[in-house]
């Protein structure tokens, strides 16, 4: 499932259209957005959360991003090949930035549920209320 739809590219590139005579055309860059939602997707499922995101606020974000990388991916696709600092490229590298971010989770969706964690087996979070057992290591202990 795509977070957005063709029309929200235009905010990134207000002066490209795509026809099914463009290049890339319509039919491409849907199939662009559809790619770019399935790397969200992988992203947020590598870092944890659940999906399908329900969140409102979660879906603009999500919306915003899947809008961003489809339309680095498209615009590059209309250049030729041109070296430096471009539109594209700029688009891009926000869209990797992000991308990274959730990965890391550094950078979360607002109220995304994540998938329950299991914390590390031990004796003192397995038996936490044992006051019995001495710490092996104290504050002022040398070595």
């Amino acid at each position: 499932m795509s977070y957005c739809v063709l029309a929200d590219l235009y905010s990134y590139i207000p002066k490209l259209e795509y026809t099914s005579t463009s290049k890339p055309t319509v039919t491409q860059v849907e199939t662009i957005i559809d790619n770019i939602a399935q790397e969200i997707d992988t992203a947020l499922q590598t870092a944890g959360y659940e999906l399908p995101v329900t969140d409102t606020d979660s879906l603009a974000f999500l919306k915003m991003l899947n809008a961003l990388g489809a339309a680095a991916f498209a615009e590059s696709g209309t250049l030729s090949e041109k070296s430096g600092d471009t539109h594209d490229s700029k688009l891009m590298r926000a869209y990797e930035k992000r991308i990274d971010g959730i990965s890391k989770r550094e950078l979360l969706p607002v109220d995304v549920s994540m998938e329950a964690e299991v914390s590390p087996a031990s004796y003192a979070t397995d038996n936490a209320d044992d006051t019995t057992t001495e710490p092996e290591f104290t504050k002022g202990m040398k070595f």
